[in-house]
């Protein structure tokens, strides 16, 4: 699949989980613009997120980018944690696996999901960015196991 066809999949599929979520009162969430619009931003970036590792990926040179300005940014407040942080994440993308494996070390590992979205969680205290964070990135994941060279292909799943 593409990266369109991903965050078309990812948003689709926000919709379906939050409208159920809403729908049964599963959690009681407090929905203003500025969290929905963050929610579309974490819905088009952690649905891309996987391919990061990928060359030729749309998400790669972007994350590259936020990361060189967010460490510049730190470096003005002196917030030098961040800098390592973010030292220690870029050092950590280049040394990334391409799909390796489900519990592996590569982009498209259930536990890199899980670790990202944790982090959400406990940085902003918001589960509607953990739920969105969990299901956009489990989506591409679930599109690439499901495609064959970017067509559907059921057969796949039998």
């Amino acid at each position: 699949m593409n990266y369109k066809n991903h965050i078309l999949f990812a948003i689709t599929l926000n919709i379906i989980v939050l409208f159920l979520l809403f729908y049964y009162k599963v959690f009681r969430f407090e929905v203003s613009v500025s969290i929905v619009i963050y929610c579309f931003i974490i819905i088009i970036l952690s649905s891309i997120l996987p391919d990061l590792d990928s060359a030729s990926s749309k998400i790669r040179g972007l994350i590259y980018f936020l990361m060189i300005f967010l460490i510049f940014y730190n470096l003005y407040v002196e917030d030098y944690f961040t800098i390592l942080f973010l030292s220690l994440l870029s050092f950590y993308i280049l040394l990334m696996k391409h799909r390796a494996g489900l519990f592996g070390l590569g982009t498209h590992s259930l536990i890199l999901g899980l670790i990202i979205a944790s982090i959400l969680y406990f940085y902003y205290n918001n589960i509607l960015y953990f739920i969105v964070f969990i299901v956009s990135f489990y989506s591409h994941l679930l599109a690439d196991i499901s495609t064959y060279k970017g067509k559907f292909n059921v057969l796949r799943w039998l």
